[in-house]
């Protein structure tokens, strides 16, 4: 009687840790499987916002097309009308030869 209480303690030991093991294994493996699903979520946010977002006018929300004006791709509002830079681009049309500038920003007003 006593080597089965003996063996019982045992089994009831070994299934006791095992038990925190697995239960442990599958909260990791849960919390990984939460966490891969929220930055999917996110990611999927972030593409729908730029998709709902890609070349609309910061000014009146109408689409935008994209121009060439001397090397450098500005983005010109077909309803108002606006022109919108990104980051340096700016910067490099003022970087360009006096007589060169001129033409520039005729073109984009529209005069040339």
């Amino acid at each position: 009687m006593v080597v089965d209480k003996e063996a019982q303690r045992r089994a009831d030991q070994w299934f006791h840790e095992n038990e925190k093991k697995l239960l442990e294994e599958n909260r990791k493996k849960r919390e990984a499987k939460i966490r891969d699903e929220m930055a999917k979520e996110e990611k999927r946010k972030q593409e729908d916002l730029k998709r709902l977002h890609w070349l609309k006018c910061p000014r009146c929300g109408h689409e935008m097309t994209e121009n060439d004006l001397s090397g450098v791709t500005v983005d010109v509002c077909t309803l108002c009308a606006g022109i919108f830079f990104e980051r340096g681009e700016l910067e490099l049309l003022l970087q360009k030869r006096a007589e060169e500038r001129k033409g520039i920003f005729r073109r984009l007003i529209g005069l040339q």
